[in-house]
Order: structure tokens, then C-alpha cells, then sequence
């Protein structure tokens, strides 16, 4: 039998890391720097999508690598293993999307770099969030192009950057995260 938590921080009977005095603000400073990193990722996503309907592989390894030096410190392996499950479902969703020329490339990799911190309980409420934002913006950019293009058939072969719902619905997301951590 494998003792698979870190010998450093002690852990709970549910598997999470007690902070006891001395560490907590270490901890909190931690978790507070990776959701800072995946935050700025995520603007990073959007202003770059804007621009040149780019996202950047270096945004999406940001948000994993914050994910994983958070899930170091604060969630216990079979967790970390159930988030990864969920990233790999919203992997094959979003690259099916992909392959029907729905989504890009770079949506791809942020939204399920991004899913990994919304784990299985915030995975459905970012994905309708996300759904929900990318049809506004979806209608904001048809609406422009209507008015702004003497080729109106053109539009069903528009570019749409997604990254923009990708990003704000993650913003609303690593809000909550934010939010969890100064109210501990």
C-alpha cells in the first residue's frame, strides 16, 4: 500500500492539505500565484485571439502548469486523476469540434487545459458559460461583418475568435477559485 501524499504537508482524513499556522501563508501564496498565472494566460488568450485569431500553446501550458503546481499542494492524487479525466473528456468533445472545422486548434488546448481546473464539479457550468458567451460574440461579429462587408455571403466562412468566450467564462471560473481562497 502506497502512501501517495506529500511527505512535506500533512493531510486531512479526506485527503486535502491541513494548513497548520506556519505554512498557511505559504499555501495561500501558492495557490494565490497559480490562479494569478492562469488568469493572465487566459488575457493573454483572448487579446491574442482578437488580433489574429491565435492562441498561443504557451497561454494553454501556463494553465496546466499552474494546474499541476496547485494540485501539488492542495488536492490529493485521486483527485488530481479525476480532473485529468475531465480534461481528457473535454479534449475529445472540443477536438471533435475540431475536426468539423467548429473550433480551432488553440480553443482546443485552453478550454481543456482550463477544464482541468474546473474538475467534475464546475466542467458543465463553464461549458454553458462558455456556450453562452461565444453566442453573443458570435452575433456581435456577424452583426459587424453584415454591416461592414459588401460580401454578405461571406459570413458562413468567417473566423469567430472563441478564445474570447474560452477566456471570460475562465475568468468567471478562476474568480470563484479566488474567491474560495480569501475566504478560507
Amino acid at each position: 500500500n502506497i502512501d501517495w501524499a506529500c511527505p512535506r504537508h500533512p493531510h486531512n482524513d479526506d485527503g486535502h492539505i491541513q494548513n497548520n499556522g506556519w505554512d498557511s501563508m505559504l499555501m495561500t501564496s501558492i495557490a494565490a500565484f497559480a490562479i494569478l498565472i492562469t488568469a493572465s494566460a487566459l488575457v493573454v488568450s483572448m487579446v491574442k485571439d482578437v488580433g489574429g485569431f491565435i492562441i498561443p500553446n504557451e497561454a494553454s501550458l501556463c494553465i496546466l502548469g499552474s494546474f499541476l503546481l496547485y494540485a501539488l499542494f492542495f488536492l490529493p492524487v485521486n483527485e488530481v486523476l479525476v480532473h485529468l479525466f475531465i480534461a481528457a473528456l473535454v479534449f475529445a468533445g472540443s477536438f471533435t469540434l475540431f475536426c468539423f472545422k467548429l473550433f480551432g486548434a488553440g480553443d482546443v488546448k485552453l478550454l481543456s487545459a482550463l477544464s482541468l481546473w474546473a474538475g467534475p464539479a464546475m466542467v458543465l457550468p463553464l461549458i454553458f458559460l462558455m456556450v453562452v458567451i461565444g453566442g453573443f460574440v458570435s452575433v456581435y461579429y456577424m452583426a459587424k461583418h453584415v454591416l461592414c462587408s459588401k460580401n454578405k455571403q461571406a459570413i458562413l466562412k468567417m473566423k469567430i475568435p472563441y478564445g474570447i468566450a474560452i477566456g471570460i467564462s475562465g475568468l468567471i471560473l478562476m474568480n470563484k477559485h479566488w474567491v474560495m481562497l480569501i475566504t478560507q
